[in-house]
C-alpha cells in the first residue's frame, strides 16, 4: 500500500511542507463564523440566498486588474474575509476553497485549499488586497498537500479549518468536493448578466437565518463600495449602510421628549394624584412619598 508520508515527507516537499507549517501556526483553533441561531447538532438545512455585484462595480475591479478571472476573485474574497473579520473580531481568518485549475494534479491528495490570513485592522485597504493576493498565490502554488502528515502545528490534528467556503467555477475545481454539507456557508461566485457577478450563498438554516444571509450580503456590498480609496484603513471601513448608519446614529441616540405645556407645581400634583404612595425622594435611610411631600 503506499504511504503517502514517505512522498510529501521528502525532500522534494520540504518547500510544500515548510509553507502550510508556517501557514497552520498562524491560527490556534479552527475558524468557525456563527450565526444568528445557537449551534445545533442537526443534519444541514440547506437554504440558498442570491445577490449581485452590479455594473459599475465591476467596471472598478477591471480598471484595477485588467479583468482577470484570479485576480477579480482576490478582491472578491479580500472583501470576503473582511466581512468575517469585522463580524467576529477575530483576525486570523481561515477560507476554504476548491483546488485551483491551473495547477491540477492527477492525483487528488487534499481537496479543498485552506487559505490562512492574518487581517491587520490598522493597515490599509490596499495592504489587506496585497495580503490576500500573498495569500492566494502561495496557497495555490503549494495545493494538493495533504495536511495530516505534518506534525507540531496547532491546526494539524483537525480535520476541518473552517465552515466557510468560496467557489468560483471559472477557476476552481469542485469535482472533488461532493457536496457542501460539512460548510455552513458557501460563497458561490459566477458570472450573471454582462459585467454583474452572481453571489449565491449557501448556508446552514439551522446555523443562520434568512434575515442574517440577507443582512450578511448587504454587508458585503458595502465594503465592496468602500474599495472606491485604498487607502482607507481597516478599522475605519464601515460595513454599515446609510440607512444603518442613520438609524443607530439619530434613532437609537434620539433622546427628545416632549415637554407638557405645564407647570412643575401642576406636573407635581398629578403625581401624587396617580402614585401618592410611590417613594419620591431617597435618602440615606430617609424615604418620602409623593404624598408626604
Amino acid at each position: 500500500m503506499f504511504d503517502k508520508h514517505i512522498q510529501f515527507t521528502s525532500a522534494a516537499y520540504k518547500p510544500h511542507a515548510d509553507h502550510w507549517k508556517e501557514k497552520l501556526s498562524l491560527c490556534s483553533r479552527p475558524f468557525r463564523f456563527a450565526g444568528d441561531k445557537p449551534k445545533s447538532s442537526e443534519k444541514s438545512n440547506v437554504k440558498e440566498h442570491a445577490f449581485f455585484i452590479e455594473a459599475a462595480q465591476v467596471e472598478k475591479f477591471e480598471k484595477y486588474v485588467g479583468g482577470k478571472e484570479l485576480e477579480t476573485f482576490i478582491l472578491l474574497l479580500s472583501g470576503i474575509n473582511l466581512l468575517l473579520h469585522k463580524y467576529t473580531g477575530t483576525q486570523c481568518i481561515i477560507i476554504t476553497t476548491p483546488q485551483y485549475k491551473n495547477d491540477l494534479s492527477e492525483k487528488i491528495w487534499q481537496p479543498e485549499v485552506s487559505l490562512i490570513q492574518v487581517v491587520n485592522p490598522e493597515g490599509s485597504l490596499k495592504e489587506h488586497i496585497v495580503n490576500t493576493n500573498a495569500t492566494v498565490t502561495a496557497a495555490y502554488k503549494y495545493q494538493n498537500f495533504p495536511y495530516d502528515v505534518l506534525t507540531q502545528a496547532p491546526l494539524s490534528d483537525y480535520k476541518q479549518f473552517s465552515n466557510v467556503l468560496v467557489q468560483w467555477d471559472a477557476i476552481h475545481d469542485a469535482s472533488a468536493i461532493a457536496n457542501h454539507i460539512n460548510y455552513d456557508l458557501v460563497f458561490m461566485i459566477s458570472s450573471a448578466r454582462p459585467k454583474e457577478y452572481r453571489i449565491n450563498i449557501r448556508f446552514n438554516g439551522n446555523e443562520f437565518s434568512e434575515a442574517f444571509v440577507q443582512q450578511l450580503s448587504g454587508h458585503y456590498i458595502t465594503i465592496m463600495d468602500g474599495f472606491n480609496d485604498l487607502s482607507v484603513a481597516l478599522n475605519t471601513l464601515s460595513i454599515l449602510s446609510p440607512a444603518e448608519r442613520n438609524y443607530q446614529l439619530e434613532e437609537l441616540t434620539a433622546t427628545f421628549q416632549p415637554v407638557p405645556a405645564k407647570t412643575v407645581l401642576e406636573v407635581f400634583s398629578e403625581q401624587v394624584a396617580s402614585h401618592g404612595d410611590s417613594i419620591a425622594v431617597i435618602f440615606k435611610e430617609n424615604k418620602l412619598s409623593y404624598s408626604a411631600l
